[in-house]
């Protein structure tokens, strides 16, 4: 199956070790504030949209971790429509959604493959803005 090839060879790459600002929960997107620790980012204000990736697995405060940066990222609670763009969400912050903001930023955080699966590649720009 073409689909399962693609997937297990981009699977692992991405892999980041952090330290959490915050307490994270697996999946969650996050940005490195001016500390240099991950915390969760949120696409209300350019200043917390500077998501770099997903946290992998529960991460306490302060505590050491990883994150996906690029490559496959699964979590079984998701529902996504596969095919279909993954953002950062404006409101809640580090959830993701597939409804893309209408004003300030737009953060592209990959594509979904799966129901609970997605090729994370995180990618910010503004809405209304051609670059």
């Amino acid at each position: 199956d073409e689909i399962a090839t693609a997937i297990d060879a981009v699977s692992s790459p991405g892999t980041v070790a952090i330290t959490a600002g915050e307490t994270l929960a697996d999946g969650e997107a996050v940005y490195p504030n001016a500390s240099g620790k991950m915390v969760k980012a949120k696409a209300d204000a350019h200043a917390t949209a500077k998501a770099v990736g997903l946290a992998i697995g529960a991460i306490s405060n302060n505590a050491a971790g990883s994150m996906r940066s690029g490559g496959v990222f699964t979590n079984s609670s998701w529902a996504w429509t596969p095919g279909g763009e993954i953002f950062l969400s404006a409101a809640t912050a580090g959830a993701l959604t597939q409804t893309e903001p209408t004003t300030g930023v737009s953060c592209t955080m990959g594509i979904a493959i799966t129901a609970t699966s997605m090729l994370v590649l995180p990618m910010m720009r503004y809405v209304g803005i051609d670059v």
